[in-house]
């Protein structure tokens, strides 16, 4: 018989990060969580997010022992001009001016010895709770358990895949990580690897400080706005609350080992920076800045870039080198695995909600006509 205290979970204003930092701790010592739903990265959110937007605190305790605990952002939504909504947004926001700073690999905070309980007791209070009409997971790598089982609930989502590089591959090659690819990705990776050569000594250097990484990570965000601006977008560093939530966390990241800021540099050169997280032997690569102009336009002194990353990665010991969300063709070539991310949305049965599903369908079927016509004119 299982003689442990009852699960008891509470939903309610968050404390400050100050407060709340040291359970969580606790708890990520205890849990099976990403880097995303670490204390690094959920308390450089908490820090950075303004005073008007103030998340929920899903907890759940086994006598005084926390044991689950989660951030539910509440939002009131309005689509086509009519419809609202009240959300949950589960560690996000629900709007993209805060949310652009791309979160992955989410999920529950859960004990691993009491996961399957929590997972079932916050469902539980989940469905019983009036505070929402949506409740969007996002990037989640499974639906937990029983959500989708709700009463009167309709779920929607889609999916995402990763691509991925598995390090004990790498490390199993005598002939190295290039040996894994198809010919194509090796031919490009090493002729541009050649032509970093010709400008002189190639060598993957690593920022073993914070103020060296902030330096190297101003570095990129200029090359990463060259790229991005050229295609008529901003980037993922174009926003006050992007530029404030990094510089947070790459000074809690740096001195805990969870932040990697690493630099191609070819003689005189920088080619290409890399800035990663690390979190329990899985590197992520979040983002690039890397500068074309270097190399001739046919080669890739991007793929040059990952392919050092990844050699120095498999040599340390690291189990995966994730590329992170986005189906781009140079993922796809250096990958040696997949796994799928699902952005998942969970909807009480309301008329209202029909009523936009309908609106949204007729919305489509006109703008296709329209095209239609276009085209034929």
């Amino acid at each position: 018989m299982d003689d442990a205290p009852p699960l008891t979970v509470t939903l309610s204003e968050s404390p400050l990060a100050s407060v709340l930092e040291a359970e969580w701790r606790d708890l990520e010592s205890r849990a099976d969580v990403s880097f995303f739903t670490s204390w690094t990265w959920i308390g450089a959110w908490m820090r950075q997010l303004p005073a008007s937007l103030k998340p929920t605190l899903l907890r759940a305790t086994q006598g005084p022992r926390t044991v689950g605990l989660a951030l539910l952002m509440p939002r009131h939504a309005r689509r086509l001009g009519v419809i609202g909504a009240k959300t949950l947004h589960l560690h996000a926001t629900g709007d993209d001016g805060f949310d652009d700073i791309t979160l992955e690999y989410n999920g529950l905070v859960a004990d691993r010895e009491a996961s399957g309980r929590v997972t079932q007791a916050f469902v539980r209070h989940l469905e019983g709770c009036r505070a929402w009409e949506e409740l969007h997971l996002a990037a989640m790598r499974e639906l937990p358990a029983g959500l989708a089982a709700m009463p009167g609930v309709r779920v929607s989502g889609r999916t995402r895949p990763s691509y991925l590089v598995d390090l004990a591959k790498v490390r199993a090659r005598s002939d190295g990580y290039l040996a894994l690819l198809g010919q194509k990705p090796r031919y490009s990776v090493r002729r541009s690897l050649k032509a970093c050569g010709r400008l002189g000594e190639v060598k993957l250097e690593v920022a073993e400080d914070l103020p060296t990484a902030r330096r190297w990570l101003e570095s990129l965000k200029h090359l990463h706005a060259q790229h991005w601006n050229a295609r008529g977008a901003g980037g993922a560093f174009a926003t006050p609350f992007a530029n404030a939530f990094h510089d947070d966390l790459l000074a809690a990241g740096m001195p805990r080992g969870e932040i990697q800021m690493r630099r191609l540099r070819a003689g005189d050169e920088a080619v290409g920076y890399l800035y990663n997280f690390v979190h329990r032997g899985h590197v992520m690569t979040y983002q690039a800045g890397i500068h074309y102009a270097l190399l001739p336009a046919t080669d890739s002194p991007g793929m040059a870039t990952h392919a050092l990353a990844i050699e120095h990665n498999a040599a340390r010991g690291h189990g995966v080198y994730d590329f992170m969300v986005g189906d781009q063709q140079y993922k796809r070539a250096l990958a040696t695995d997949t796994v799928d991310q699902h952005w998942i949305v969970l909807q009480r049965e309301r008329v209202k909600f029909r009523i936009e599903r309908a609106l949204r369908e007729l919305r489509d079927r006109l703008r296709a006509g329209a095209t239609r016509k276009v085209a034929a004119a």
